[in-house]
């Protein structure tokens, strides 16, 4: 095997041939080079031994020959296992050219890079490399071509999926078959060892912080002659929690009277388990050394020991506990408050889950709703709810479980146990783990019913006091309308008689007197069509109209009987807003206030008429007509008509619309009632601006 293996890497790097076979090879050379007389010149003995010697270097060039191509196939299968070797190795093998490109790759360092391997060649193996750990590969790299030392060094790649990866780099110097300085370069993944690591690393961690906190102190005691136990060693932070040194609780032989006296019972109970052969564990206070109390927690084993069979030895551990007993004293201080709070009968306090469902609920819920405990935890809250608050209730309920709000409040009412009903002010929240899923659902309930049946009470004398002042505002108009139609009547009664004198002989022509009766029925006719047009009683068709040309219509026959001497100005716009009216009735209500407007003018005063449209949220609320009632959210047509006269006192403007007050002059005092009867049957408003001094303005808004 030594001999084939000489042969073959004389195969690969062959030697020069042996001195016999090369003059061997020369005379036969000689001898093929001589002519046809040189060989006949030759005797026959001559011609024996040259063609002996031919044969011979025949047969030695045949085994020659037979033994190269049995070298030559196993040098081919040595380099096939090679090459296997090469490309199927666990590791990547590269070799990278002076400037780092990539010159040679088998096909691991191909796969673990995530590229072909004719694809990776040219390239630079620098792009494979995370780019904060370019500078362990730059620094290798140069200390390598420094130093001609190997390299080990460890770093994160990427590969053409861009997943990283940890590797071992082991890189060396060389030349190539023309003697060019190259770097040969083994990959090796540690993936799996780094992740191993890891966990090392965190199995340490958590092993130590275990230690840290597992127990203060260890100590170890030894039966005596007499049975009892005695410390044979102790060590920790002793005297940090003890107040005494390591050496004076040796002294003592035993910690025992460190033990205070509430639980010296407790500490003998478990000292004689233990030495029945038990482990056991307890927490237990002790006294400082500065006489404060400290919380233990103590466990403990004893075993036989091994050598003395006749001794037992416990072994046992002490950790300072007092704090956490603080934290556990103060939670149960907290719980306590919390339950005396949660049963207190000043609110209803419930627990609930996400799926609506009652977990808790405290003696307030039960009475306001009228179950017992066990009953109300096996219904849900929306079996409760009533019928019309049920949708809002659950539309938040669902918002707060996505995260959209973190609470709500409302006004709801409950369904009681007898079907009655009660008013709640309800209030929601929710409390999330460290995932944000709702845990569960606090709610607080506060029982309304008493303020809402106030409330209602409150409206109910509201609405009866407004039908007293309109009871006793009608009983004004109507005593008004009998004194108007009193006179009236008067009128026609007195041409009555005069009629029934006149009917004597006389000679007097009746129909005088009975033309001045038939006028003051007709005006007394035309109290009675006011008095229903200001109660919204008159019946009128209402159509689309142009506000605007209904005004321009209307004034040619308002200016015709208003003074000469009054200025009027307008500014209605063409087309204008569009409502939907009855014309007779617009033109009652800009003749009433035009009337209005030039008798509160003095002489010389200026009238002004406008048209504009407006949104409801731009309608004044002071001084706003019908009072009480809202504008709805939609535009409205502005009839504005303004005066310079010498505006009207504060505490008149709330009685302008009274039928038949006036500051005026007597008999008149329905024009204003009309217009608001008008606008009020068009669902509109009126608003009144005036300061004694500086004129008034009258403003009709209509939908």
């Amino acid at each position: 095997m030594a001999d084939r293996k000489k042969r073959i890497q004389q195969q690969m790097h062959p030697d020069p041939p042996a001195a016999p076979v090369t003059a061997l090879r020369q005379r036969a050379e000689e001898m093929a080079a001589r002519g046809p007389d040189d060989v006949a010149a030759l005797s026959p003995e001559q011609m024996r031994r040259t063609l002996h010697e031919l044969r011979v270097h025949q047969i030695e060039l045949e085994m020659q020959n037979e033994e190269l191509r049995t070298d030559q196939v196993a040098l081919d299968a040595a380099r096939a296992r090679y090459f296997d070797l090469y490309d199927m190795a666990p590791v990547g093998y590269l070799t990278l050219g002076e400037s780092g490109l990539i010159l040679e790759a088998n096909l691991t360092a191909a796969t673990l890079l995530g590229t072909a391997r004719s694809a990776l060649v040219k390239q630079s193996l620098a792009r494979f490399i995370v780019p904060d750990d370019m500078d362990i590969y730059a620094r290798h790299r140069q200390q390598l071509g420094a130093t001609d030392a190997a390299q080990m060094f460890e770093l994160r790649m990427v590969n053409q999926a861009g997943t990283q990866f940890w590797v071992r780099l082991d890189a060396t110097a060389a030349q190539d078959a023309a003697g060019v300085p190259v770097c040969r370069m083994v990959l090796s993944a540690i993936a799996d060892r780094k992740r191993a690591e890891a966990a090392l690393r965190q199995n340490e961690e958590r092993f130590r912080h275990v230690a840290e906190i597992a127990a203060d102190v260890a100590y170890s005691c030894r039966t005596q002659a007499d049975g009892r136990f005695a410390l044979e060693w102790i060590t920790g932070a002793t005297e940090r929690i003890t107040g005494y040194t390591s050496a004076e609780l040796m002294a003592h032989g035993c910690w025992r009277f460190l033990v205070s006296a509430e639980d010296g019972a407790l500490f003998d109970e478990k000292l004689i388990g233990l030495a029945a052969g038990s482990q056991g564990a307890c927490d237990l206070r002790i006294r400082h050394k500065n006489g404060s109390i400290v919380w233990l927690a103590s466990f403990a084993q004893c075993v036989a020991d091994p050598h003395l069979a006749h001794q037992r030895v416990l072994y046992g551990s002490l950790a300072d506990i007092t704090e956490r007993k603080r934290v556990e004293d103060e939670l149960a201080k907290s719980a306590a408050r919390f339950r005396s709070y949660f049963d207190l009968p000043l609110h209803g306090i419930a627990i609930t889950s996400p799926a609506k469902g009652w977990l808790q609920v405290n003696p307030q819920i039960c009475s306001m709703l009228g179950y017992a405990r066990d009953e109300i935890t096996r219904l849900t809250w929306s079996e409760m709810t009533h019928s019309d608050d049920l949708a809002a209730d659950v539309a938040q309920f669902d918002q707060m479980l996505a995260g959209q709000i973190e609470q709500y409040q409302m006004e709801k009412r409950f369904i009681r146990k007898d079907g009655t009903v009660i008013w709640t002010n309800l209030a929601v929240g929710c409390v999330r783990s460290a995932d944000g899923r709702v845990d569960y659902v606090v709610a607080l309930l506060h029982d309304i019913s008493a303020r809402k049946q106030a409330q209602a009470d409150k409206e109910k004398l509201e609405a009866q006091n407004r039908q007293l002042q309109k009871s006793e505002s009608l009983g004004r108009m109507a005593g008004a309308i009998a004194h108007h139609f009193n006179n009236q009547l008067m009128v026609v009664m007195g041409n009555l008689e005069l009629t029934m004198e006149d009917l004597l002989p006389r000679g007097a022509d009746p129909l005088v007197s009975l033309n001045a009766a038939m006028q003051a029925c007709n005006r007394a006719a035309e109290a009675s069509v006011l008095m229903l047009t200001y109660l919204g009683q008159t019946p009128a068709a209402h159509v689309a109209l142009d506000l605007s040309g209904i005004c321009r219509q209307s004034l040619p026959v308002l200016g015709a009987g208003m003074p000469i001497c009054e200025a009027l100005e307008i500014d209605v716009p063409l087309p204008g807003p569009a409502i939907n009216a009855n014309a007779n009735q617009i033109q009652q209500v800009l003749t009433n206030l035009l009337t209005n407007a030039w008798e509160a003018n003095e002489a010389g005063g200026v009238l002004r008429l406008a048209v504009t449209t407006v949104a409801a949220a731009d309608i004044p609320a002071n001084n706003r007509f019908p009072i009480g009632c809202q504008p709805q959210d939609r535009a409205y047509a502005c009839l504005a008509v303004a005066d310079t006269g010498g505006g009207i006192a504060s505490q008149d403007i709330e009685k302008l619309f009274d039928p038949f007050f006036t500051t005026k002059f007597t008999g008149r005092g329905l024009g204003l009632p009309v217009v608001l009867g008008i606008v009020r049957a068009h669902e509109g408003f009126i608003t009144v601006e005036s300061e004694l001094g500086h004129g008034s303005i009258f403003r009709v808004f209509l939908p």
